[in-house]
């Protein structure tokens, strides 16, 4: 498998200019043309098409159920809006882009005002894809990781510019500078922490479980003489806070961070500060918290036909390893577009929203705010995340100037992006037309 939970920080500037090309072969700054990672490559395929719902079939093809099948939003009122043109346009898309299922989200004056789910979240049982359906969120986790940091921020557990080794109980310095590594530098990839992707293919975990705990695996990583520790692998040379990185096991620390603060385990903490309060019933950093029906099966594209990955997480997972559903995660992108408050429950305050989603360091990575970045298309600025994984795809975005949001979970490797493009535009489209 190769290493990916982690570095889409650009497709959305991809699928919004309707270009093609491979997300994970290229490195830059959060909006560039690539995505910042390892250079994974995700294999595409010849020959596609939809079947059922009115799709036609080709050779080689899943059917992907081109009415959608909708559900109220979590909880929150939204419907599904009929709209065949819609549905056959991401219908005919999703299968251009070798996609089993999508489930869609629209947020829009801080609440969800419409979710669909198309395709089959899981091909062998033909079941099919609902906005309940839970879908493992790559980066987009990182954000929910942020928040319940962030929490703590708003109770004076810490300052942004702290060094933060003072907190955790293993060593975390810089290997030759002298300046610190702080709570800014993590959240914003500025720390100088580098992923060691042949160390951290050793946290995966197909069991449901990690054998590595969260606090051995950040241990044996940042402490020297520790277990996964290397501090040429595990560090870029340049002194924290002087250059763009983007860490996934900078955000792990941060979510370890919280649990030391807290004394409390990070998925509890997050789950009781955050999940919970907002109604996220069909969300959880464990796998053991979902039967096998309630899940996406995560697939990649070989030769013409679609291969399950399985289920699985990582010992680092508070980077990545959230799975939630498009109507809980849309419930989340609600209250963070209206200043951290949903249908009158608040988790973050409004200034702790804004300071999040403010760039921080422009100088050094002129748009990246605490964990959400900036994208701007069509002379429009969006805030949000992207996450690619093994068989994982995900996109999660506002837009400051109206509060338009979408949330988009599929089910399968990047490849060509530009049959999502379409969908993303006809959805954000739709959105508009919305009360």
């Amino acid at each position: 498998m190769h290493q990916t939970h982690c570095f889409v920080t650009g497709i959305f500037a991809v699928l919004m200019a309707g270009c093609s090309g491979n997300p994970a072969t290229s490195t830059g700054q959060p909006g560039s043309s690539g995505a910042t990672g390892e250079g994974g490559s995700n294999e595409g395929g010849a020959g596609s098409g939809a079947s059922g719902g009115g799709g036609s079939g080709e050779a080689g093809a899943v059917g992907t159920g081109g009415g959608g099948t909708g559900s109220g939003a979590g909880g929150g009122g939204a419907g599904v809006r009929a709209n065949p043109e819609l549905d056959a346009l991401v219908t005919e898309n999703l299968a251009k882009a070798h996609m089993p299922g999508l489930a869609a989200c629209i947020v829009k004056g801080g609440k969800v005002a419409w979710c669909n789910g198309y395709g089959l979240a899981d091909i062998e049982a033909e079941r099919a894809v609902t906005p309940d359906t839970a879908f493992l969120l790559a980066s987009v986790s990182k954000t929910v990781t942020a928040t319940t940091l962030m929490q703590l921020w708003e109770k004076k557990a810490f300052e942004l510019d702290d060094d933060v080794a003072p907190a955790v109980p293993f060593q975390v310095e810089h290997p030759t500078s002298n300046l610190p590594i702080t709570y800014r530098g993590l959240l914003t990839h500025t720390a100088s922490v580098r992923d060691d992707f042949d160390t951290m293919k050793k946290f995966y975990d197909y069991e449901g479980r990690p054998d590595i705990s969260l606090v051995d695996a950040l241990s044996g990583y940042f402490e020297p003489g520790g277990a996964y520790y290397d501090a040429q692998q595990n560090f870029v040379p340049a002194p924290p806070g002087t250059q763009f990185e983007y860490s996934n096991m900078g955000i792990t620390l941060v979510g370890y961070l919280a649990e030391a603060l807290s004394g409390t385990d990070f998925a509890e903490l997050s789950r009781q500060t955050v999940l919970e309060p907002l109604g996220m019933t069909r969300s959880s950093w464990r796998i053991s918290d979902f039967a096998p029906e309630e899940l996406a099966m995560p697939y990649a594209w070989k030769g013409g036909a679609y291969e399950p990955y399985g289920q699985y997480t990582f010992a680092d997972y508070p980077d990545g390893a959230l799975r939630a559903s498009a109507a809980d995660l849309a419930r989340f992108l609600a209250a963070i577009s209206a200043g951290g408050t949903l249908e009158g429950t608040q988790i973050l305050e409004g200034a702790t929203v804004a300071e999040m989603v403010e760039v921080q360091l422009p100088a050094v990575t002129p748009k990246q705010g605490l964990v959400f970045y900036h994208v701007q298309s069509g002379g429009d600025d969006w805030v949000g995340h992207d996450g690619i994984e093994s068989g994982v795809a995900t996109q999660m975005y506002y837009r400051p100037s109206d509060g338009l949001g979408f949330v988009l979970l599929m089910n399968a490797d990047w490849g060509d992006t530009a049959p999502i493009g379409v969908i993303r535009n006809a959805l954000i489209g739709f959105g508009e037309t919305l009360p």
